[in-house]
């Protein structure tokens, strides 16, 4: 294997990070690809449960109905609401990650033929080549996972930077991305 050592200067850009976590409205409550059916349930059953309520109110009888609306009405909440506590939950570890890099001035990404090293502000973490199990590749971000796990989003980096990494990242890991 070839001997190499290059460092790729990293411009950290909060909007590029939520940009990559948030696309696809992976952040949204009504929109999110989990959440979209969940919620277009509950607001289905929410809506006849109003219409049963009118009903019942307007001819004075079937009080059961509006009960086993409201009772379906709750079931199908509740998935909708354990999903979005998941989803806050997630939201929240996301911004946390991103204001925990934002603290730092300089980051840089040092690549030789043993390691990946992620430098911020002169602290190191090394990640062995070995560790990863897995990457991400396309023409907006390469994702690294495994051990430990980096999301790089291409223009935190010049595109020869963002080629040589690819590049470097598909020989150790044996990819055709």
């Amino acid at each position: 294997m070839e001997t190499y050592k290059k460092t790729i200067e990293l411009n950290f850009s909060r909007e590029d990070f939520e940009e990559l976590y948030f696309r696809n409205n992976q952040d949204s409550f009504i929109l999110s690809p989990i959440l979209k059916r969940d919620f277009v349930l509950f607001v289905f059953f929410l809506l006849l449960f109003f219409s049963s309520v009118i009903y019942s109110y307007l001819t004075s009888q079937h009080a059961w109905v509006i009960v086993i609306t409201a009772i379906i009405t709750v079931v199908m909440f509740i998935p909708y609401f354990i999903k979005v506590l998941r989803l806050k939950k997630w939201r929240n570890s996301v911004f946390e990650l991103i204001q925990s890099n934002e603290k730092y001035k300089k980051h840089n990404l040092l690549l030789t033929e043993c390691a990946l090293t992620l430098i911020q502000d002169g602290k190191e973490e090394i990640t062995k080549w070995s560790s990863f199990t897995k990457a991400e590749i396309n023409t907006e971000y390469v994702i690294l996972t495994g051990d430990s796990g980096y999301i790089f989003p291409k223009k935190s980096m010049t595109d020869d930077d963002y080629d040589y990494l690819t590049e470097k990242i598909k020989l150790h890991l044996n990819t055709d991305q």
